[in-house]
């Protein structure tokens, strides 16, 4: 549907069919009030489907983001254990979904052995609920990246690439490869990407290349400071959670200018407690 068949309005909408035009009004919840009041939100298009004896309505909006000026930036880092980083110090624990994925990947794994119709069908639905969990774990996470980033006044987010974290994976051992979900990931900076714009925050991606193994306090780079979680440099022994020091380092690259997708560098990087580390 777009404007010609559908028009949207604050509580009800009215839409063309094949017996002439229907009104409808909505079931709302605060969120969808919010956008609906909103005059910054301008109508695309809009998808009508029928589900279980009820009829939802997905408007696709489009809303101008006004992107704030580069002042400070948050390197995020994701990885297996936790599945997010924050140079503010934020850790986001992959426990959650990594062990639903486990449940699934076993749910699948016996239904696909059998190989009966039911099964299929049930294989299936199962894919359909593995996908909207997923979804609504890496949602929440997102939106709490986003708001540590408010809450520490920045205006720039920093990831690395997600070609070189393949390039990096595709090196480890079967086991640790199927921890890692780069679909996640992928899906993890999207929602990031859009939750950040809408807040006015720039979101850049920069080379995973020497995150994990550069010290952050001294820039020493050496392949044996890292030990698997723990970050311990070999030149001025500083230690840390080796995550948490890729954050950083990500973030660096982006105050060093360091990364292609920002030619305005910004002056503070954003620690915890709200500290930030001037270049």
């Amino acid at each position: 549907m777009d404007k010609r068949t559908l028009t949207i309005k604050d509580r009800s909408c009215t839409f063309s069919t094949v017996n002439g035009r229907v009104k409808a009004d909505y079931f709302l919840g605060n969120y969808q009030k919010q956008i609906l009041d909103d005059p910054n939100y301008d109508f695309r298009t809009a998808t009508l489907t029928f589900k279980n004896g009820n009829f939802f309505l997905n408007i696709t909006i489009v809303k101008p983001a006004l992107v704030k000026k580069p002042e400070t930036v948050m390197g995020v880092d994701l990885g297996i254990k936790n599945i997010a980083v924050t140079s503010t110090g934020k850790f986001f624990k992959s426990g959650l979904l990594n062990d639903s994925r486990r449940q699934f990947r076993e749910k699948r794994a016996s239904l696909q052995s059998k190989g009966t119709r039911s099964c299929k069908r049930v294989f299936k639905r199962l894919s359909g609920r593995e996908n909207r969990f997923s979804d609504w774990v890496l949602h929440n996470v997102s939106r709490q990246i986003v708001n540590e980033a408010i809450n520490h006044n920045v205006e720039i987010i920093a990831f690395e690439n997600l070609t070189d974290i393949r390039e990096r994976v595709n090196q480890w051992r079967k086991k640790e490869r199927a921890k890692v979900n780069l679909w996640a990931f992928s899906k993890l900076q999207q929602y990031v990407q859009y939750k950040a714009l809408e807040a006015g925050m720039k979101t850049i991606f920069v080379e995973s290349k020497y995150t994990s193994q550069r010290c952050f306090k001294c820039g020493h780079i050496e392949a044996s400071n890292r030990n698997g979680f723990n970050f311990v440099c070999k030149r001025c022994n500083y230690s840390i959670n080796a995550d948490y020091n890729a954050s950083k380092n990500i973030a660096f690259k982006v105050l060093s200018g360091k990364s292609p997708d920002w030619a305005g560098l910004p002056r503070k990087l954003a620690l915890k407690t709200k500290r930030f580390a001037y270049v």
